[in-house]
């Protein structure tokens, strides 16, 4: 199995959609495409646009009813992932250099890994 596959992706997000566009291309263009991915909308002013739930039809796309801010929605986002590791990430940022599929094996191998 490809260690990649355990990676759940989460995203809180608040008003920008168009960074979160961009990390989205990132993140497939990086071979994570195709994993569980959430974002979190933090109550934006106005909800994710119908585009890109098209563009994107493998996120899921959650809204909060009440702002949770960064922490409270990080957490919520590790509640909501199935797979077995958690890969937070802002709105605005992806990966770019360095070896997740390493990473994700040395996580494994340590039984004292939360």
């Amino acid at each position: 199995m490809n260690p990649l596959d355990q990676i759940g992706i989460g995203i809180p997000t608040r008003d920008r959609w168009d960074e979160l566009a961009l990390t989205l291309e990132k993140l497939a263009e990086y071979g994570l495409g195709g994993n569980e991915t959430i974002v979190l909308d933090d109550g934006s002013r106005e909800p994710v646009p119908a585009a890109m739930r098209e563009r994107f039809p493998h996120v899921r796309f959650e809204r909060t009813t009440r702002p949770r801010y960064v922490t409270g929605g990080r957490n919520d986002l590790a509640r909501m992932l199935t797979r077995p590791l958690f890969f937070q990430i802002d709105n605005d940022a992806f990966p770019v250099q360095g070896d997740l599929a390493a990473a994700v094996e040395w996580l494994q191998a340590r039984a004292d890994a939360l």
